[in-house]
């Protein structure tokens, strides 16, 4: 799916949850400085679950996790649960 519809379909879906305004500007935030430059620099606009978990595998320094790193990973996870079943994971 296109990337920046699925960004949609997930602002969609926290607004129908409820999601505070602040919390959707972060996703949408995170989302513009994790999964979509990942992307653009592999010439890639249609998002699975694979370029996810890829995506997910560069979120780190050095080895350890970062609360950053932390917050990049549960927002490629947010895109995915609603790629895969059209909700918002808890």
């Amino acid at each position: 799916m296109d990337i920046k519809k699925l960004i949609e379909d997930a602002v969609q879906l926290l607004k129908d949850g409820r999601y505070t305004s602040s919390r959707i500007y972060t996703y949408r935030w995170l989302w513009s400085k994790g999964i979509i430059p990942f992307m653009e620099s592999q010439g890639l606009d249609d998002y699975t679950e694979s370029i996810g978990k890829e995506f997910m595998l560069t979120c780190h320094d050095g080895c350890e996790l970062t609360f950053h790193h932390r917050d990049l990973v549960k927002s490629v996870d947010v895109l995915t649960n609603v790629l895969l079943h059209n909700t918002i994971p808890l």
